[in-house]
């Protein structure tokens, strides 16, 4: 699903991805639960994938994420802390409105 052998190739350290604001939580249902889907199914290609020297970091709040995916995501987590070619930060259910004012 994600591809890192690019930013790989150029050397980058860290790369970061706004997936998820708390507005998106006012959604349609569906389209939460797709959303949801979409994150679990990239949390899995991180383990599937072996993506080898890539750390993933979460910034955002865990609060209101399906226990599976909560769960998925502490595993990835603590599978990858000791990786140090490249830093996936994935930015979810963060505020938008505090990166304005920052």
């Amino acid at each position: 699903m994600l591809r890192f052998s690019v930013i790989l190739f150029f050397k980058f350290s860290t790369i970061s991805f706004f997936a998820f604001s708390t507005e998106n939580w006012t959604r349609p249902k569906i389209e939460v639960a797709y959303l949801m889907g979409l994150l679990e199914r990239t949390l899995d290609s991180f383990t599937t994938q072996k993506y080898e020297g890539v750390k993933l970091i979460w910034s955002g709040r865990k609060k209101l994420l399906p226990t599976k995916v909560l769960k998925k995501l502490e595993y990835v987590i603590n599978a990858t802390k000791n990786n140090k070619d490249l830093v996936v930060n994935f930015n979810f259910n963060f505020y938008n409105y505090l990166f304005y004012i920052n």
